[in-house]
This record gives structure tokens, C-alpha cells and sequence, in this order.
């Protein structure tokens, strides 16, 4: 099997990075190319076939992917290359460690009956009328903090899965939802607000990412403008303009026919 270096430098020049969940130059052998987890240690970033072995996928860097377990589980088994570029252009997030909270946040609207943005809202309202910047940071200290807290005593992880799944974390927002409509008292040291107002602005979504110790900020990954993305893929423009046909492009580049119909696209 090719190393997890040997994958990403492979596809980095085949595949638009605007059409998957990372930026090729941020550590793509450690991410997930679908959702953007990163691994501390690379080999916890699975090796997935595109064509599966059993279907005659070989164990070539042109027949594998970079995903998380998660990921890794709901990646589609078919006999055909082009559908898992198909699945992660229309599936992966812009934001770095968020698509199991976007998840969370579908199954609780689906089993609550509502959006769980907008009784956030409701309760934030209620607690803090002006809805100051203050307000807002001492609100989401409490909000994490409860998260924390729950998470620990209420919920546990299916085996194998590796992370809370999305029908658990909604459960955990509507329990959380609920002590925050108990609170009180909302009184935190000078020092810790002078602490949180210091940091860079951070989106609710921080508190339903991975279960980590620590400060997690959300990270958009910027892809190349359409001008790049010519510099960058001039073969293709250049056999496009001559009038050669995607699959002819495909065969004399060794691109994927996805990057190939993005460069015509735009040409």
C-alpha cells in the first residue's frame, strides 16, 4: 500500500481542492478529504478505495482516498471511479471539523420538530436581552462548559464508530438547551471574560466538533480563484482550446475527468 504522502501528492494536482474538504497545502496525508479532520497521527486517517478491492480496485495511490473511520464508513462501494468524487464534491464542508455538527443539528430538527438555531436564539434572548458581544462569549462559556460536562455523563460511543454520531450529539444540544433555560446565574471572573473577549470570534459549531480538550476554532479552507485553477491545470486548457474530448484530455494528463470538466467549464 502507498504511503499517506504518496496518496495526497498523487491527486493534489488532479483534483480541484474546491471540490473536497481541505486545502492540498494544509497537511493533506492527515486530513480527512471529506470532512477535514485532522489526525495527529497520520495513520489514523484511513486508506479508502475508490474501486473496492473486491470489485478489482487496486492498491495504487489513483485508486485511493484519504478519509476519517466516519467518513470511511459511509463512502460509497461501487465499481466506478467517478461517483466517489461525485460524493465528496456534493457532500464535504467548507469548515474544517463540522459536518457531524451540521448532522446534529438536521436530527435535532427532525426529531424535535425544530430548528435548534432558533430556540438557541430564544434562550440567548431571553438571558441577555441586549445580546451584547459580552453576552454573547459568556453565554457560549456556559453553553461549552454544559456540553462538556454532558458529554461525559451522557452519552458514551457506539462500538467502532469512534465518535459521538450525530443522533446522540442532538440529544446532548436539547439536554444542554435545557440547563441553559435553568441557569440563573451567569457571573464569570473579570479575568476569564477578558480572556474569551481576547480571543478571535468563535461560532457555536466549536463546542460540537470532536471531543477535544482545548481550543478548537473552525477552519474554512480557502480554494484556488478560476484563475489559478487555469494557471495550475494548463494541459487541460490547452488540449480543450486545441478541441480535444474530455477523454482524450483524461488519457494524456492522467487527470480526473471531474478536474477536466471543471477547467472546460470554466473555459
Amino acid at each position: 500500500m502507498p504511503s499517506h504522502i504518496a496518496i495526497a501528492s498523487y491527486w493534489q494536482d488532479k483534483v480541484y481542492e474546491g471540490d473536497i474538504g481541505i486545502d492540498w497545502a494544509d497537511q493533506p496525508h492527515k486530513r480527512c478529504w471529506r470532512c477535514g479532520r485532522m489526525s495527529k497521527n497520520r495513520n489514523v486517517t484511513q486508506k479508502c478505495h475508490i474501486i473496492p478491492s473486491s470489485l478489482g480496485g487496486g492498491n495504487k495511490p489513483e485508486n485511493i482516498v484519504l478519509l476519517c473511520a466516519f467518513c470511511h464508513k459511509e463512502a460509497p462501494n461501487a465499481n466506478c471511479k467517478d461517483v466517489m468524487w461525485t460524493w465528496l464534491k456534493n457532500t464535504s464542508t467548507s469548515l474544517y471539523d463540522t459536518l457531524h455538527s451540521f448532522r446534529a443539528f438536521e436530527g435535532y430538527e427532525k426529531i424535535y420538530g425544530i430548528k435548534f438555531q432558533s430556540e438557541l436564539q430564544k434562550v440567548f434572548t431571553s438571558k441577555f436581552p441586549e445580546q451584547t458581544t459580552s453576552d454573547n462569549k459568556i453565554f457560549f462559556e456556559f453553553f461549552g462548559q454544559f456540553y462538556s460536562e454532558k458529554l461525559i455523563s451522557n452519552s458514551t460511543i457506539h462500538f467502532g464508530e469512534g465518535q459521538i454520531n450525530a443522533s446522540t450529539k442532538a440529544f446532548l444540544l436539547r439536554d444542554v438547551l435545557l440547563a441553559l433555560k435553568e441557569k440563573t446565574e451567569w457571573t464569570i471572573s473579570k479575568e476569564r471574560l477578558k480572556e474569551l473577549e481576547d480571543k478571535s470570534n468563535q461560532v457555536s459549531v466549536d463546542f460540537l466538533g470532536e471531543e477535544k480538550k482545548g481550543k478548537r476554532v473552525p477552519r474554512k479552507h480557502t480554494p484556488m480563484t478560476k484563475d489559478q485553477l487555469l494557471e495550475k491545470h494548463n494541459d487541460i486548457k490547452e488540449l480543450s482550446q486545441q478541441g480535444s474530448t474530455t477523454s482524450e484530455i483524461v488519457k494524456l494528463t492522467g487527470k480526473s475527468s471531474s478536474t477536466v470538466y471543471k477547467i472546460q467549464k470554466i473555459l
